[in-house]
C-alpha cells in the first residue's frame, strides 16, 4: 500500500491528515504566491517511545480561526481533530493504516479554545477477532506534566508500543484505536477513533 507524505503536492491525498493540520490553507497560499510555508513542528516532550508537539503554521491568529469556523471559542473545550498511524520519513510525518508490528506509530493533533493545562492523552486499543468483533487489547495513559496549551497553536501527541516498556505486543489483523486529550479540567477531553491493520 502506497503511503501519502504530508508536503507540498500531497496534502489534498488524506483528508483527514488535511483537516488535521489546516494544510488546505497552506496549499491554497503555495498556489497563489508561488511560496509555500510550511509548517515547523517543535517537540515539547520526548519521552522515547511517547512525544508532544506543536505545530507552527506561520500565519495569523485570523487565518486559523476562519479556516476553523466550527471551533467555538467562547467557551473552554479542547477538541481532537482526528488520529492515525503513521510514521516520520525522510523528517516528513507520513499516514500509513496498513502497518507492521514493529514500525507502528499513533498520532493525535488536537488545540484548545482557551488557554488551559493539558493533562493526559489516553489510548485505548481494540482487536478484532476473525468475526469482526471488537476485544479489548491494550491502553496507555500518557501524562504531560501539565503542559499549558496556547489557543493560537495546533498540537499533535504520539505513542509507539513498545513491548520492553510494558505494551502488548501488536500481532497481525484488524484494530480500532480511541484516542483521548483530556484537560487538567476533568470535564474537558476530546475523543477520535481511527481503524488500522498490522500486516
Amino acid at each position: 500500500m502506497k503511503t501519502a507524505g504530508l508536503k507540498e503536492g500531497l496534502f489534498s491525498s488524506v483528508v483527514t491528515v488535511i483537516s488535521i493540520f489546516v494544510f488546505s490553507h497552506v496549499s491554497y497560499a503555495a498556489e497563489n504566491t508561488g511560496d509555500l510555508k510550511k509548517p515547523s513542528l517543535t517537540i515539547i516532550q520526548n519521552d522515547g517511545n511517547a512525544k508532544l508537539g506543536s505545530i507552527n503554521l506561520r500565519d495569523d491568529h485570523e487565518n486559523l480561526q476562519r479556516i476553523d469556523t466550527n471551533f467555538v471559542s467562547s467557551s473552554p473545550a479542547i477538541v481532537a481533530y482526528s488520529a492515525f498511524t503513521g510514521d516520520e520519513v525522510n523528517n516528513n510525518l507520513v499516514h500509513d493504516p496498513l502497518t507492521t508490528a514493529d514500525a507502528t506509530t499513533f498520532l493525535v493533533t488536537f488545540r484548545s479554545s482557551q488557554e488551559m493545562t493539558l493533562n493526559e492523552v489516553e489510548w485505548k486499543l481494540f482487536k478484532y477477532n476473525e468475526a469482526l468483533e471488537q476485544r479489548s487489547y491494550d491502553s496507555r495513559k500518557i501524562n504531560y506534566n501539565d503542559f499549558e496549551l496556547d489557543p493560537a497553536s495546533y498540537y499533535f501527541a504520539s505513542w509507539t508500543p513498545s513491548p520492553g516498556e510494558g505494551d502488548k505486543p501488536l500481532v497481525k489483523g484488524l484494530y480500532l484505536c480511541k484516542v483521548t486529550v483530556k484537560a487538567k479540567n476533568s470535564k474537558l477531553r476530546s475523543t477520535v477513533n481511527f481503524k488500522f491493520e498490522v500486516e
